[in-house]
């Protein structure tokens, strides 16, 4: 998880997640914001292959991790249905927003 300049105005954001990780946010779908509309905001930008077995490193928008910095907020960063080392994981990712 790291963020970079890729020009003078953008920022982006890496998120690594593995098969099980996306396989936890299908599950949780429709019931919590961290569920499909996680998948969208990662999804929205990046051209990958959601169901491929490998690890899938997302590169995102500043403003998607804000997205998803407010999906955090929104559950008091609990991440609902999500393993603990999941929740952290994600945990991690919204304070190196900046």
């Amino acid at each position: 998880m790291t963020s970079r300049d890729k020009s003078s105005f953008n920022t982006y954001y890496d998120l690594t997640l593995t098969k099980v990780e996306r396989d936890a946010i299908d599950w949780v779908g429709g019931r919590y914001s961290h569920g499909s509309d996680l998948r969208e905001v990662l999804c929205e930008s990046n051209n990958v292959e959601w169901y491929d077995d490998g690890d899938i490193t997302f590169e995102l928008h500043e403003c998607q991790a804000w997205e998803i910095q407010l999906m955090r907020d929104e559950n008091n960063g609990l991440w609902d249905c999500f393993s603990s080392e999941f929740a952290a994981k994600l945990n991690e990712f919204c304070e190196r927003v900046v």
